[in-house]
């Protein structure tokens, strides 16, 4: 990424690789674009909330998706030590 400021507008050159694809991006700000940008007021939620608001995900999913989760890592934890007790003999 490039970018210069001369006190009235900024120009940037982004690029970047998602999966072995390049992308370049060209951006021309003003002082009022930036101002906008930097005077966003921040939104006072947590990014899981964010997430499910923006993706409307139903509560439900995200819950048992998380149980899901938390039990697959006790399993993995469960399975490890096992294996460790039986290296361990």
């Amino acid at each position: 990424m490039v970018s210069v400021y001369d006190g009235n507008k900024m120009v940037s050159d982004i690029d970047y690789n998602i999966n072995g694809e390049s992308k370049h991006y060209h951006v021309q700000l003003d002082n009022k674009d930036i101002k906008d940008i930097l005077g966003t007021q921040p939104v006072m939620k947590s990014l899981e909330q964010r997430l499910i608001e923006d993706f409307n995900m139903p509560r439900s999913f995200n819950k048992s998706y998380s149980k899901k989760r938390n039990n697959r890592n006790k399993n993995k934890t469960q399975r490890k030590k096992k294996r460790i007790q039986r290296k361990n003999k």
